[in-house]
């Protein structure tokens, strides 16, 4: 198990970041702490250098326009556990689908949009909570509800939550 944590800037990105952490085979990295701007090449990277990775904590991290891009970790089977920065305001299409060994994620309360099949694929994922804040659902946001195992209701809505037509979808 290797545990790192980096600081990504303009002049230092993810790769020079976990090399100058004394890491010279990004894929032994098992949790990884990231602080800093992440740009798109920073998750291509993880995405294919890191296949080993499990817990990606993003709490100190941003990212541009404060936005998950779409297909942002598409099919990284390995993550278990991502922590999303607080300043994430959306997540785009696809961010998540396939990440098979993903087991449960929080969506912080900045979070306002959410794109269409964003979890589609995360066969282990067991619980998801969506804040009050998610004012847009994309289609298929958990395609197959298969994904859920025996309970499907297990994403956890907000009381004052008003999305009929995806409550009604879960709840089939």
């Amino acid at each position: 198990m290797l545990n790192i944590r980096i600081n990504l800037t303009s002049e230092v990105r993810i790769e020079q970041a976990i090399m100058n952490a004394g890491v010279y085979l990004p894929e032994y990295v098992t949790n990884l702490a990231v602080t800093g701007t992440v740009t798109d090449d920073d998750l291509a990277f993880i995405c294919r250098n890191m296949k080993t990775l499990q817990e990606l904590d993003m709490s100190g991290a941003s990212f541009e326009e404060n936005i998950i891009p779409e297909g942002a970790f598409w099919g990284h089977a390995g993550l278990t556990s991502v922590i999303i920065p607080d300043s994430v305001v959306k997540i785009g299409e696809f961010g998540f689908s396939f990440c098979t060994g993903l087991v449960s994620i929080n969506i912080p309360d900045s979070v306002t949009k959410i794109g269409c099949e964003v979890f589609t694929g995360c066969t282990n994922l067991s619980s998801i909570a969506i804040p009050a804040s998610v004012t847009e659902i994309g289609n298929g946001i958990i395609h197959p509800m298969s994904s859920f195992k025996d309970c499907p209701a297990r994403i956890a809505l907000h009381p004052d939550y008003g999305i009929s037509s995806y409550i009604q979808y879960v709840h089939h």
